[in-house]
């Protein structure tokens, strides 16, 4: 169940109870059990923000002297702020991560200056990385790595074969010119967006309530958006054509597994990147990495067993790359106060 609501949680619980054999009444009570449990953290909505000609970053926060006050009225600030996808509590060398959405990379001066004149008396450090590419592993390698499930093949068998890497970003960029500068990323996205159609509000609205409810149901969408359900049904269908509406999946709770999550930071040397690629796509406990431009160039999401398996796998990447790691950093995620919600800046038009 928790494999198929991954890879597609918009199944009603009729087409999931056909899939498993089992009632409908079955699968709801077994839905409400893990989200109680907290063993689903919540839904989310995967959305690719080039065609809004939105950029990622990533925000990373350090307090001067850790205070736990301190720390909730800063996650209650950024949980409201209109640019903000995803909230973590981390520990190592930041307390928090922050996912935002930006018009222009140069926005993040305007985000951080907010940031630090209600909180600036506590912060010691702020930095940032701004999204290039993501890649994320098939539904299946995460799964496999997160159950443990050696036979995951036979299982899936009875449903869709999707266990290829994906790539999220599906506006095709020149990465080369992107890495250049700033500059160059802000004008290839406005050229990018120029070869693509607007979207209008309702598309906006659509998308902005699917983030807070991916599974709510079309009639009650349409309600809420005072629309036709006809004409909700075939805007949805024309975004998930466009490639615009990615995926609806679920966010797991790694500490109800006994799972560690760590997320490497890393600057590497040019000529160690596709190398560091083709690692990546070699290891299945590496569930999530992107390119990025900022303080670092690479960040890798994984989950472990334990402490020991982790420290074991941050020091196999040390030993590979040796020679090709500048600077090497990690965090270990405890807690996430905000999932990967579609934040209000999707209903402002992009000027």
């Amino acid at each position: 169940l928790l494999m198929i609501l991954h890879k597609n949680s918009k199944l009603s619980n009729r087409e999931i109870s056909s899939k498993l054999g089992i009632a409908k009444e079955t699968v709801a009570s077994k839905i409400n059990y893990f989200l109680k449990e907290e063993i689903i953290k919540d839904f989310s909505l995967g959305v690719n923000y080039s065609y809004f000609g939105f950029k990622e970053a990533n925000v990373f926060f350090r307090l001067k002297t850790f205070k736990k006050s301190n720390l909730d009225d800063l996650v209650k600030y950024l949980s409201n702020h209109y640019q903000t996808t995803w909230i973590g509590k981390c520990f190592g060398k930041y307390d928090l991560k922050v996912s935002i959405l930006l018009n222009e990379f140069s926005n993040i001066n305007e985000f951080i200056s907010q940031v630090t004149l209600e909180f600036g008396d506590i912060l010691d450090a702020i930095d940032y990385i701004f999204v290039v590419d993501k890649y994320k592993a098939s539904a299946d390698i995460f799964i496999k790595n997160l159950f443990g499930l050696e036979n995951l093949n036979l299982f899936n068998e009875k449903f869709d074969n999707d266990d290829k890497r994906y790539n999220l970003n599906k506006v095709k960029n020149n990465v080369n010119k992107l890495k250049n500068s700033l500059n160059d990323i802000d004008s290839i996205n406005k050229n990018d967006l120029k070869k693509i159609k607007k979207i209008d509000l309702i598309d906006r609205k659509i998308i902005y309530e699917l983030g807070q409810n991916p599974r709510i149901p079309y009639v009650e969408l349409s309600n809420k958006l005072h629309e036709n359900p006809r004409n909700i049904i075939n805007r949805i269908k024309k975004l998930e054509k466009d490639e615009i509406i990615l995926k609806r999946s679920i966010v797991f709770n790694g500490a109800k597994f006994g799972k560690v999550w760590c997320e490497l930071l890393l600057t590497l040397n040019p000529a160690g990147i596709n190398k560091f690629k083709i690692f990546l796509r070699k290891y299945e406990f590496l569930s999530t990495y992107v390119e990025c431009v900022g303080k670092w160039n690479f960040w890798v999401k994984f989950f472990t067993n334990d402490l020991n398996e982790l420290y074991s796998k941050l020091n196999m990447i040390r030993e590979e790359f040796a020679e090709d790691i500048i600077t090497f950093d990690f965090l270990i995620f405890f807690e996430i106060y905000k999932y990967p919600k579609i934040p209000k800046i999707i209903l402002m038009e992009n000027q």
